[in-house]
């Protein structure tokens, strides 16, 4: 039970943090514009996004409730949408922390007959920890790419970073369970041990890193199977 809620902890700081960041903006501009009209377009544009973090949430919940079940259904879905939901969830904490990021799909509209939100979940703590490596990094035009592309009958997505890389001596370590290089910041290092145990038995497929010339590169990759294929 407490493995269980680390696990959800992990995954909800994210979205609470950009709800609280949400809130914060929207109450800051009605304060410096007390006087003005609401723009209702960028209003609705911001309870929209805050929408998004609280159905993830929602979801997130029912993820880890029927993490251990086998009766967890699959769904077939655009690669696409896959990609767009998990950047659109952390669009907002890019932006603040001055990331640009860049999205090369070579995988426009292929099916997945998946788990879309274990696989959402799998990006968004990539993305996350790509995240968390530029803040400790001097960097001035900080970048992280998504790739998509198909090889043989396989998807493959990489999430690659110029955050300077792993060094070699905790490369090998990072998929295990409660190592985090985050210690200082209540990092729980569940999040990519989590991850890999959700491609490799969930997804069938593997999740493996390494290193570029400036920075570090994590690919998943699962197989493509349509309905039929999958049933």
């Amino acid at each position: 039970m407490g493995e269980m809620l680390e696990m959800i902890a992990h995954q909800w700081r994210q979205p609470l943090t950009a709800i609280g960041m949400i809130s914060n903006n929207m109450l800051l501009k009605m304060i410096l514009h007390e006087d003005e009209a609401v723009d209702k377009r960028l209003l609705g544009l911001e309870l929209d996004d805050i929408n998004k973090h609280v159905r993830y949430l929602s979801d997130t919940i029912d993820d880890f409730r029927n993490f251990f079940k086998e009766s967890k259904s699959k769904q077939e879905v655009c690669v696409d949408e896959i990609i767009d939901k998990s950047v659109s969830l952390i669009k907002k904490q890019l932006e603040q922390s001055a990331i640009e990021i860049e999205i090369i799909n070579k995988c426009e509209k292929i099916l997945l007959f998946t788990y879309k939100n274990e696989l959402t979940q799998v990006l968004l703590n990539i993305l996350s920890n790509s995240k968390d490596a530029f803040e400790s990094q001097n960097i001035k035009n900080k970048k992280i790419i998504i790739k998509c592309l198909k090889k043989d009958n396989n998807l493959l997505l990489i999430i690659e970073d110029n955050a300077g890389g792993i060094t070699d001596d905790v490369l090998p370590k990072i998929f295990e369970p409660y190592f985090s290089t985050k210690k200082q910041k209540n990092g729980t290092g569940l999040g990519l041990y989590m991850s890999k145990i959700i491609v490799n038995r969930h997804l069938e497929g593997d999740l493996f890193a390494n290193n570029t010339e400036d920075g570090v590169s994590f690919t998943i990759k699962i197989p493509i199977k349509t309905k039929n294929q999958g049933e």
